[in-house]
């Protein structure tokens, strides 16, 4: 990650307020030059790398990742990589209770890595916290997602492509109507 560092997600984390603020201050700088980054970049983008940036904020989903789909027929040998989330806690309504598939055919391994150890990370279900797309040479993008639990998942790919589903039975479930029982005569 060139932008969203680990050690800015720790510091924000800080007890102490002073650091935190700074961190949070840090943040939002970093995000101000992702953007630019990002505009330099775009028009060099996959659509479907665009459409995605456009539509999608996976930020607090549920990270279930990566995992390697088998192919002996993909040319890179590689085999493509799938991160699935689950957008159940999102500020998004018209993503909340859907799942994200996004599907990757990788070209290279991708890399996946705790840079800052730290106690801050969670030890619970992981989370997308932030994530950054690159251009790389000869075509090749690259993503990086920052977990929750600390690893940084970065996969260079040369194809991307993703799809949102509602869940049929979402896990954030309005409380269930309550039929009176009926007394039965003795």
């Amino acid at each position: 990650m060139r932008f969203f560092l680990p050690e800015l997600y720790v510091r924000l984390q800080s007890p102490n307020p002073d650091t935190a603020n700074d961190a949070e201050k840090a943040l939002d700088r970093a995000g101000e030059k992702y953007n630019q980054h990002w505009a330099s970049i775009r028009t060099r983008m996959p659509k479907s790398v665009v459409q995605f940036y456009d539509e999608q904020c996976l930020h607090d989903a549920d990270i279930f990742a990566p995992a390697r789909l088998k192919d002996d027929t993909l040319l890179s040998g590689k085999g493509d990589v799938i991160i699935v989330a689950q957008q159940i806690a999102t500020l998004y309504a018209d993503q909340l209770n859907t799942l994200a598939l996004l599907h990757y055919r990788v070209a290279e391994e991708p890399r996946i890595e705790v840079s800052v150890p730290s106690e801050v990370w969670s030890l619970g279900q992981p989370t997308w916290e932030y994530d950054e797309f690159d251009m790389l040479q000869n075509g090749i993008v690259s993503h990086s997602i920052l977990v929750s639990d600390g690893r940084v998942i970065t996969i260079p790919f040369r194809e991307f492509h993703y799809q949102v589903a509602p869940l049929l039975a979402p896990a954030v479930l309005q409380k269930p109507k309550v039929t009176p029982s009926r007394a039965v005569p003795a």
